[in-house]
């Protein structure tokens, strides 16, 4: 872990790529793109995985990062938000921010 906090890699800190390849995908669709034919969606066999396609929306039960950050950064950006929120700040009015970490 420290490994990669010191030298971030495209691996694991390229997750912007994903928003590329999420608009891509929209882009092509809206111009008629669907894509080969796959059998884990299409085969009869997967039918009942699928039944509650557009019913049952698994993000609702899973945890979402609220930022595409590591999550150790989190608390600081929650707690500058807090602090703006509180005392009716906007992020141009802090001058600096200290935040101690280990290396």
């Amino acid at each position: 872990m420290m490994r990669e906090i010191a030298t971030p890699t495209m691996l694991h800190d390229g997750s912007g790529i994903g928003a590329l390849v999420g608009l891509s995908a929209v882009v092509l669709a809206e111009r008629g793109f669907t894509g080969a034919p796959a059998i884990t969606v299409e085969a009869p066999e997967v039918a009942a995985h699928w039944s509650d396609l557009g019913a049952f929306w698994q993000v609702l039960h899973q945890y979402v990062k609220p930022y595409p950050i590591c999550r150790w950064a989190h608390a600081a950006i929650d707690a500058t938000r807090g602090l703006c929120l509180q005392h009716d700040l906007s992020p141009v009015d802090i001058e600096r921010l200290q935040v101690n970490s280990f290396h």
